[in-house]
């Protein structure tokens, strides 16, 4: 009778277990899992180059994302309202850059990790002059549909008993174009399109900030829960990372 030692046992197992996973079959890789974003232009945050590729913090964002959860993100380029139907209706998975309100709690799951924080702001041509908010009274102002900034301009507007007659168009390019025409006194858009954009337009960042929100990604509500819930982890990740590489002893 052979007596093996134990150090040729293992020999044996290691070249057993060599064959047997030589002669399987080989795993599949495990299909990427598609999921559909919606892109509308609010530069830096979001938006589409000259060349129709999609850019900014969300899209790198997304991005590392993607490579740690095993996603295809597919981008659905449309305007806001347009992104906010498809998200509500399932055509898409997840809309980008909104902020989160109680007014959208009925129809929207939301990520409970903040992206970043932006202002309402209020723009108007170089010399238009105006420097608060009282001086509104009686002019037209133009904001974005469904824009969360334009809600909280008009609260505001409500607050102070004041007279305005507010012009919802379908982008904040076009809410800076009729300022920019004199079709009204002034504009909402959020802080950071107006420091990219403003000064194409000729236009000035007033004084008049209101309202700072949160953004995040949201998805139709009961529906896709273990995306936010993967973004939230990695954020919240991201987020403890980075506050203790800068905390200075």
């Amino acid at each position: 009778m052979r007596c093996y030692t134990p150090a040729y046992r293992q020999v044996l197992l290691s070249l057993f277990l060599f064959l047997t996973l030589a002669s399987s079959p080989a795993l599949p890789q495990q299909e990427a899992q598609v999921v559909k974003v919606g892109l509308f232009p609010l530069p830096p945050i979001i938006y589409l180059d000259e060349n129709d590729q999609p850019q900014g913090l969300y899209v790198d964002l997304l991005k590392e994302l993607a490579a740690r959860e095993n996603w295809q993100i597919q981008y659905e380029a449309g305007t806001w309202a347009e992104g906010l139907d498809r998200v509500t209706s399932g055509e898409i998975d997840l809309m980008t850059s909104i902020i989160h309100s109680p007014e959208r709690e009925p129809y929207l799951d939301f990520c409970q990790e903040t992206v970043m924080l932006v202002w309402g702001q209020v723009f108007a041509r170089e010399n238009a002059q105006i420097q608060n908010i009282l001086e509104l009274d009686g002019r037209r102002v133009a904001v974005m549909m469904g824009d969360q900034n334009g809600r909280n301009f008009q609260a505001n507007v409500q607050t102070f008993g004041l007279d305005c007659e507010i012009v919802a168009v379908g982008s904040h390019h076009e809410v800076f174009q009729m300022v920019q025409r004199g079709d009204v006194s002034a504009g909402v858009a959020p802080n950071l399109f107006g420091y990219i954009h403003s000064a194409d337009y000729g236009l000035v960042q007033t004084p008049i900030l209101f309202n700072p929100s949160s953004i995040t990604f949201a998805a139709a509500q009961g529906t896709n829960a273990e995306l936010l819930a993967a973004i939230d982890h990695h954020l919240m990740i991201w987020k403890k990372t980075r506050t203790r590489s800068t905390t200075r002893f």
